[in-house]
């Protein structure tokens, strides 16, 4: 049983250690939206994802030289490695791209706020994380909403004349399977073999495969 601080008082969540890290990881992830947006115009989906990816193996690299550690994965670990960056670094983004052509980039942002569905199911069924009730209700409110958020965008399209019903559909299909692929990247992360890995030697090994499968 893990004991509480000296003091006996609980660690307060808003310290700068999460705080910081949480505001940063906020603000890049969502800014990616924008970088999604612009490179669509720009280049074919699976070029973009290639050359995205190709760029964070490589600063990926850089950081791990720049602290003089190793790029030695475990054999178990070089699979996990292949995996994630398959599932997490090619076909989700592969995916995502591809259903950005069919619905604006805003409804798939909120559509990953889906992302915490799948995690929960494959965590539980992969790595023994107790689903509760909370979670499921919450879960259910939030689906309603991004539902009538996608009823909206099909209305919008309709009146624009632009893309409605299958388009609307397609890029439906194509987001959720994107989710789908993130999460099992996400369960695969958190396994033991994942997290007996040096973290950056993980992820440069990962953002790799992902290129070439890309």
């Amino acid at each position: 049983m893990s004991e509480t601080p000296a003091d006996g008082a609980a660690q307060p969540l808003l310290r700068p250690a999460i705080v910081i890290p949480f505001t940063l990881t906020a603000l890049i992830w969502g800014a990616t939206w924008f970088a999604i947006k612009d490179q669509l115009h720009a280049a074919p989906p699976s070029w973009s994802v290639t050359w995205r990816f190709i760029v964070a193996a490589i600063g990926m690299g850089v950081l791990v030289l720049a602290r003089g550690q190793s790029f030695r994965l475990s054999r178990g670990g070089h699979v996990v490695a292949a995996l994630f960056g398959l599932t997490q670094f090619c076909l989700n983004f592969n995916l995502l791209y591809r259903a950005e052509a069919y619905l604006t980039s805003g409804i798939v942002a909120v559509m990953f706020a889906m992302l915490m569905l799948p995690n929960a199911l494959l965590g539980r069924v992969f790595l023994g994380i107790r689903v509760t009730g909370r979670f499921v209700a919450g879960t259910l409110v939030a689906l309603a909403g991004i539902g009538l958020l996608l009823l909206h965008e099909a209305q919008v399209a309709s009146q624009a004349g632009g893309l409605v019903g299958g388009g609307i559909v397609t890029g439906i299909v194509l987001a959720c399977a994107s989710i789908l692929t993130a999460s099992a990247a996400n369960v695969m992360q958190a396994g033991q073999t994942a997290r007996r890995q040096p973290i950056l030697a993980m992820l440069f090994w990962a953002l790799l495969w992902g290129a070439v499968g890309d």
